[in-house]
């Protein structure tokens, strides 16, 4: 909120967090923002509803429509094309939850207040979960890239107290490819093709 305020240039902050949340509320009601919340795997921790959550479109068409950005435009720019593409992926996503059985499947993000962050993890209803890192091409998927995903599973299944299960899967979904694998360190690499609905 405090973020979208600075943007607009407002003065009166509690004013325009009023307005902000207003619209927002307008945007979800007209199913065009999905929240995506943020992900603590103890059921009963306290980070599930302190973490804000994470705002999509819930199509990459309209915010590129509203910038006015062609094709030619978005391959000049690949920041905001990764950002439209995380987009992309999550629209998918959240389609392919709704298609498997159970209730309370779900999908959210990781973010710590050291800034380890995952894009996308998968929680299903009976407690399995998996994590997938968005990256536009392979070529995001650097050494770098690589240690954050381990020490995310790392932090998240090293505490025996915590009792988190093993990950079901941890990868990578990127935009370009034509073939599923898994890499030698047991993460995937899924090109968007592979999760298309």
């Amino acid at each position: 909120m405090s973020t979208l305020s600075k943007d607009m240039g407002s003065e009166g902050e509690d004013k325009s967090r009023h307005t902000i949340k207003a619209y927002l509320d307008d945007l979800r009601a007209m199913y065009l923002l999905e929240d995506v919340s943020g992900w603590e795997p103890a059921a009963r921790g306290k980070k599930r509803v302190r973490i804000k959550p994470k705002r999509y479109f819930v199509d990459p068409s309209l915010p590129a429509a509203m910038l006015g950005l062609s094709p030619s435009k978005l391959l000049r720019d690949t920041q905001t094309l990764g950002g439209l593409f995380e987009t992309l992926v999550c629209r998918d996503l959240l389609t392919f939850i709704d298609t498997l059985p159970g209730v309370g499947n779900s999908l959210a993000y990781y973010r710590d207040d050291k800034g380890l962050e995952v894009d996308f993890i998968i929680e299903l209803a009976d407690g399995r979960w998996g994590a997938f890192e968005v990256k536009l091409s392979s070529m995001g998927i650097t050494d770098r890239a690589v240690e954050r995903l381990h020490k995310f599973r790392e932090l998240m299944t090293g505490n025996p107290m915590t009792q988190t299960s093993e990950p079901s899967f941890l990868g990578f979904i990127v935009g370009q490819g034509e073939f599923a694998y898994q890499r030698d360190d047991g993460l995937l690499v899924l090109p968007y093709a592979c999760i298309e609905p």
